[in-house]
């Protein structure tokens, strides 16, 4: 004769941490709910049969994949650089770990490249334009999200300075200053540095081009830019200008000498 015999209870052992269980006698289930903190096998036994029955178990496993990671590594400041037209970046590192087993990269500024050796990412180059990039991990398992992080890279373009002014022809004792012009581009204020073959002259805190230049040499002088630099770069100067001295044109000398008359 068949008996239909039920357990009066259950016991679950083995629950990794992090994981919970609830029991219903009513309706005779087992709940398991959580969220785990470390990998685990679990089994469920039940309890309480009739001794004409052995004890039904069943085994769980809990497998906890290290989530995908990507975290800057080399200095705060390399992540989002602003740097000079033909100037490079500083090197920019980044380390992927967890469950991350490769990255891709979008965006990068053309003059960029990357390149991984290890778990270390590396951004390097000189760009030739502004750009914001971002690196994303690969390989991450089916339960676990992909993770990205940002970059920047802001290029500012170099300044310059044309002296323009035509050659000067002066006369010696001249009361009126000469006006060198002088034509800038980039982002004021700037700072222009002039030579007169003799020595430099800076002029500082330029907010508008072009720019008058007064200059009263003395002899002949020949006037050269030698740097320009604005609020951002160092850049690029050209162009030369002469002021020729001409001394002031004087009466020659001469002597009045006695004709003497004749008399009669």
């Amino acid at each position: 004769e068949f008996r239909r015999v039920l357990f009066r209870s259950v016991d679950v052992t083995g629950l990794p941490a992090g994981l919970t269980f609830v029991k219903s006698s009513l309706d005779k289930t087992i709940t398991i709910t959580g969220t785990p903190t470390a990998s685990g096998n679990y089994t469920i036994s039940t309890l309480g049969q009739s001794i004409l029955c052995s004890a039904a178990t069943i085994n769980g496993v809990v497998s906890l994949s290290a989530p995908s990671t990507i975290v800057l590594t080399s200095d705060v400041t390399t992540q989002n650089q602003t740097v000079c037209s033909v100037s490079p970046i500083t090197l920019t590192t980044y380390t992927i770990g967890g469950a991350a087993t490769n990255y891709t990269v979008t965006g990068l500024p053309s003059g960029l490249s990357h390149s991984i050796i290890g778990n270390t990412i590396s951004i390097s180059g000189t760009p030739s334009e502004s750009g914001i990039y971002t690196i994303t991990t690969v390989g991450s398992s089916a339960v676990c999200n992909e993770v990205s992080i940002l970059g920047s890279v802001t290029l500012n373009q170099l300044p310059t300075a044309t002296l323009t002014s035509s050659s000067v022809v002066a006369c010696s004792g001249y009361t009126d200053p000469i006006n060198l012009t002088v034509t800038l581009t980039g982002t004021p204020n700037w700072e222009v540095v002039y030579t007169d073959g003799t020595a430099n002259t800076t002029v500082s805190n330029i907010t508008t081009s072009p720019i008058k230049i007064q200059v009263s040499p003395l002899s002949t002088k020949s006037y050269s830019l030698v740097s320009v630099s604005d609020a951002s770069c160092t850049g690029v100067v050209s162009g030369t200008t002469t002021v020729t001295i001409n001394p002031n044109p004087q009466i020659a000398d001469f002597t009045v000498e006695e004709i003497g008359r004749a008399h009669v």
